[in-house]
């Protein structure tokens, strides 16, 4: 009776590490924003100074994401979060034309939204 007991306490304790461990996993891959900055360029119609200009602002934010991806504290997180758009947008405003840049933010948002990052 002892034996089963247990036997029924480890599985039911390994299926709920699994678990943390799948969640943990897919709240990582939903940080990973590398995105081609060819493609995207070119959607938004972006000169050859641009894109290379675009490249490195998200390059930049892909590696905030990812810092982000590693903080426990959900509030931190969001502090986080909120900087590197603020930061992400306010780059790219500078780099992008008035219609690029109303794209982009449409693309970004999106991009947030399917990944559950933000509502």
């Amino acid at each position: 009776m002892k034996k089963i007991f247990l036997t029924i306490a480890m599985t039911i304790m390994l299926s709920l590490s699994m678990l943390a461990s799948e969640e943990s996993t897919t709240k990582m891959e939903a940080y990973n924003m590398s995105v081609n900055t060819e493609r995207l360029a070119e959607s938004l119609g972006a000169s050859a100074d641009q894109a290379e200009a675009i490249c490195d602002v998200m390059t930049l934010f892909n590696q905030q994401m990812a810092n982000m991806s590693v903080e426990e504290s959900d509030s931190v997180r969001q502090k986080m979060l909120d900087n590197t758009i603020k930061m992400n947008t306010s780059y790219m405003k500078h780099i992008l034309d008035k219609d690029q840049y109303k794209k982009y933010l449409m693309l970004l948002n999106t991009t947030l939204v399917n990944r559950g990052i933000v509502d």
